[in-house]
């Protein structure tokens, strides 16, 4: 059996508060490989943002392991938070927003085995922004854009940064449905090509099944996996598959887990 990109064993996590102590995960093993497409699904509150925050190594488990089996993985893991009003420097034009969070690309490139990068991201950046049908002046601020918008930059700053492992939470929450259906389909495309490794919070059960190869549902308020919907579809896909009937079935699947 393949060695995992990424291995959490037994991982627990306790956050204190004025009124007491909550438990937001508990016992919880996961194991994703290279190439693989996970989605963390749960009401709020039930630890999917802590768990992504503990494999990108923001938090630290309480109790439990997690284990990274390439080296550069850590250099090459992009990160798109559910806070995205503050994941962009504000006083920094969009341009330097880019090339600042992108220092480790060609070594990235490299250990993904991928196509050349070029020397200049912004140039990539303008490929991309027409794919995504977002063409920002790039010379605009962050304040300059709306929380759509500001969500499809850093999604394509994510991508732009060549990634083995990349983490997104609730990444296109504010993104308007037209324009989310067109970003979801270039983004199932992107990560089959590139052979990205994915993990991603949703409350969007249909975008979990489209852009995941396994599904994790966690309880209300348990910490716990409550279950685990295996998504077996073809890839590449595209918002067609949405009509078929294992598409829903399985969305159907994921809703009476949660419930």
């Amino acid at each position: 059996m393949r060695e995992p990109l990424v291995q959490l064993s037994h991982v627990s996590k306790t956050f204190s508060y004025r009124d007491g102590k909550r438990r937001v995960l508990e016992d919880v093993d996961l194991q994703i490989h290279r190439g693989e497409r996970v989605a963390l699904v749960g009401p709020n509150g039930s630890g999917k943002t802590t768990l992504l925050r503990i494999i990108l190594g923001i938090e630290q488990p309480d109790k439990g392991s997690i284990v990274m089996n390439d080296p550069d993985t850590r250099y090459c893991t992009s990160y798109v938070p559910q806070d995205y009003r503050n994941a962009l420097f504000p006083w920094l034009r969009l341009r330097a927003n880019i090339t600042l969070a992108n220092g480790h690309r060609m070594r990235c490139q490299r250990a993904s085995g991928g196509e050349t990068v070029s020397a200049d991201p912004i140039s990539e950046y303008s490929e991309l922004a027409e794919v995504f049908h977002l063409p920002l002046d790039t010379s605009k601020y962050p304040y300059q854009l709306s929380g759509g918008e500001q969500q499809i930059f850093l999604l394509m700053r994510a991508i732009l940064a060549y990634p083995i492992l990349m983490l997104l939470d609730e990444p296109m929450s504010a993104v308007d449905f037209g324009r989310k259906r067109l970003i979801l389909q270039h983004l199932a495309s992107w990560v089959f090509r590139r052979n990205v490794s994915l993990v991603f919070a949703s409350h969007d059960f249909e975008e979990a099944v489209m852009l995941s190869d396994r599904v994790y549902v966690f309880g209300r308020r348990s910490g716990r996996l409550k279950a685990t919907v295996e998504v077996d579809l073809p890839w590449p896909r595209t918002l067609e598959l949405r009509q078929d009937v294992r598409f829903r079935s399985l969305v159907d699947d994921v809703t009476r887990a949660i419930l």
